[in-house]
């Protein structure tokens, strides 16, 4: 018959007793269990080494106290040191108080029975036993696989947070070219102040790279400014952009009399054309810019405009008087047509401001409202205002920005009508 793999050791000096106590248990446990006889404290040491070489599983220990050599107390203690999740059980006659408590105290001792036993209530301690080891072994199992799992979680969130930090490296390089890219083809203060009297200048994109833009051209005696605000305020919105200074370049390069309203079409059919290869009808819904182009007769002064978005006040000479000279906000897809266009008598008309709605649309003051239109033409009316980036800085107090914002006034030359 195949020997199971787990094993009941009972211990007693008194073959008879052990005998009897194999028995009494045969019939309830000997379908998944083995007995193993023990007539010494040593034997039983030895048998318990001799199982644990061959990985079989010893659940339950049954010890008589009093045993020829060493004691029954001791014995268990012995075995639990090689066996620590085995249930032991002393059997005793004897009001051993000391050494009950003593392995009570070091944790070895499940059960101690008083003989002689009543086999039913043994039989119960003996299943209680069983069941309490198995509830460890399964725990344990349970707490392993746990650790398992919590090691694989640890190296997947490892592996994972190393490939995100790849990433992000790569994405903070790439934007970081964007950037660069971008700042190239962006003029500086300096360059437009050669072509505008710019008196008031703010650009402060929402990240690293701006979906606002400005653009400066010049042909023949015309100076051209245009400031742009494109779909998003991240890489989208830059890349959006550069396309559009570069078809504002190419634009102006190839129009033999360029003016606002032309370059302002050309742009649009450029950027149609560099898209061509994608869904033009998610382009025409996602793909917006706002753009106001001013252009100057350096021989005159005479400037004239077109739009079809970004905001542009005026301030005239005499009474102080702000006109917007764009009625609504105007947002369209790339490719839509419509826009406003005109011309700014200069002999009336001392400043002339450009904005993105970044600037109006950001929150701030103490109430954590809108800036709003208004609140920049109360700002622009006053004679004797203060820089807009110090305004900006006071207005936003720690409110979070949430767009790009940009700004631009230019001063304009008096010329007579």
């Amino acid at each position: 018959m195949e020997s199971k793999s787990e094993h009941i050791l009972l211990i007693d000096d008194d073959i008879l007793v052990l005998q009897a106590l194999k028995d009494q248990l045969y019939q309830f446990f000997g379908n998944t269990c083995d007995f193993e006889l023990c007539q010494s404290g040593e034997e039983a040491l030895e048998v318990m080494n001799d199982l644990i070489s061959y990985q079989d599983i010893v659940p339950v220990v049954i010890c008589d106290y009093i045993l020829g050599g060493i004691t029954g107390s001791e014995t268990i203690a012995r075995l639990y040191m090689r066996s620590p999740k085995t249930k032991y059980i002393l059997l005793t006659g004897h009001a051993d108080l000391e050494g009950i408590t003593a392995a009570v105290n070091n944790g070895s001792l499940y059960r101690f029975v008083s003989k002689p036993w009543n086999v039913t209530d043994l039989r119960l301690t003996i299943s209680e036993a069983l069941h309490s080891y198995q509830s460890d072994v399964n725990l344990e199992k349970a707490n392993t696989r746990l650790q398992q799992v919590n090691n694989e979680l640890e190296q997947i969130i490892l592996n994972r947070t190393q490939e995100l930090s790849k990433r992000n490296r790569e994405l903070n390089d790439g934007i970081k070219h964007a950037q660069l890219l971008q700042q190239s083809l962006f003029p500086s203060l300096s360059q437009i102040e050669c072509s505008f009297n710019v008196v008031d200048y703010y650009s402060r994109p929402y990240g690293q790279v701006s979906g606002d833009f400005i653009w400066i051209g010049e042909k023949s005696d015309f100076s051209f400014l245009a400031l742009g605000d494109c779909t998003g305020h991240g890489l989208s919105g830059a890349f959006l952009s550069i396309m559009h200074m570069i078809g504002f370049e190419e634009s102006l390069r190839q129009l033999n009399r360029p003016s606002p309203t032309l370059l302002l079409d050309q742009v649009n059919k450029r950027i149609e054309n560099y898209t061509h290869n994608a869904d033009l009808t998610d382009f025409k819904s996602h793909l917006t810019s706002e753009i106001v182009i001013i252009c100057q007769n350096n021989s005159t002064g005479e400037i004239q405009f077109a739009s079809n978005g970004c905001g542009l006040i005026v301030k005239f000479r005499h009474n102080g008087q702000i006109v917007d000279l764009l009625q609504k906000t105007m947002r369209h897809g790339i490719g839509n047509p419509m826009r406003y266009e005109g011309k700014i008598d200069t002999s009336q008309v001392e400043y002339i401001a450009i904005f993105t709605d970044g600037i109006v649309d950001q929150f701030g003051g103490f109430k954590g409202k809108k800036l709003k239109k208004s609140g920049l033409v109360n700002w622009f009316q006053n004679s004797n205002r203060m820089p807009f980036n110090n305004f900006m800085t006071d207005f936003m107090l720690e409110t979070e920005q949430i767009d790009d914002m940009t700004l631009v006034i230019i001063e304009c030359a008096n010329v007579l009508s």
